[in-house]
């Protein structure tokens, strides 16, 4: 099985009209010029998570990619009962996917609506059970088991929260098919690195944590938890809640990522 193959979910897009990449339906690609063919350009979110992808995969690897619209959330899109979220990609790609990661344009208009939870848009808090619900799907009708992988959006990016609220404990959670991710290369920005990760993934033996330091740093030379580089910002707390996020050590160049944890507890086998 090819234990590295993904599946991205790229949520709220908008593509041009004739455009050739279109929405809910599923492709392959191999490298980057591939999404371009399609007539995804630079600028977009699933560009840059592509990109970031191959530049720690290498090209050649197998990425399966689907959009989804303008307005769509992560708790309808991962839903096993929603026909045309993600089941439709695990479906096409017959068993093949190991893990979906999902991350979604920021919407100013209608974000404010969603509301926060621990300074996290709600949206991802209520889309843990339906990840959940359809990796356990895959596991018992598909008999292709995967994991998901979600960012944790909007992660203190609105500055009028007067109270954000504390981190969720993940490790509190019953979700072994699910995990969060906190950082992003991109300075006070709502998403988070998901290609910089699933490179990792896909680069790295099936038996292998992604945070090895052994395999070396990423590739991005910054990363951010908001507005400040990971090296200075709180990511000791963040990681205890059970967050996959950044870090860097004394004497070594560069970041890596610091575990591999999915939102259940410690003890857990995932």
């Amino acid at each position: 099985m090819a234990d590295g193959c993904l599946g991205f979910l790229a949520l709220g897009m908008t593509v041009d009209e004739g455009s050739q990449f279109l929405l809910e339906t599923p492709y392959t690609l191999k490298k980057l010029s591939d999404l371009e063919d399609l007539g995804i350009a630079e600028g977009s979110l699933l560009h840059r998570n592509v990109k970031d992808f191959y530049a720690e995969a290498g090209d050649g690897t197998e990425l399966w990619v689907m959009g989804f619209q303008w307005g769509s959330y992560f708790n309808s899109v991962l839903d096993k009962d929603n026909a045309e979220g993600a089941v439709s990609l695990l479906k096409a790609a017959r068993g093949k996917i190991r893990g979906l990661i999902a991350f979604r344009e920021y919407d100013e208009e209608t974000q404010s609506g969603n509301g926060f939870e621990g300074g996290i848009d709600s949206d991802v808090m209520s889309s843990l059970p339906m990840a959940q619900g359809l990796g356990e799907w895959a596991t018992d009708v598909l008999r292709a088991p995967i994991f998901t992988l979600i960012e944790a959006h909007a992660y203190r990016f609105d500055k009028d929260l007067e109270e954000p609220g504390v981190l969720p404990n993940l490790r509190q959670m019953q979700y072994n098919r699910v995990g969060l991710v906190i950082g992003d290369t991109e300075e006070n920005s709502p998403n988070a690195c998901m290609g910089v990760v699933a490179g990792r993934i896909a680069c790295s033996p099936v038996q292998r944590k992604i945070s090895r330091v052994k395999d070396g740093a990423v590739k991005p030379l910054k990363i951010y938890i908001n507005d400040q580089l990971a090296e200075v910002a709180d990511v000791a707390a963040i990681h205890e809640m059970g967050f996959i996020t950044f870090r860097t050590f004394v004497g070594k160049s560069g970041y890596f990522i610091a575990d591999d944890m999915l939102a259940t507890e410690a003890a857990a086998d995932y």
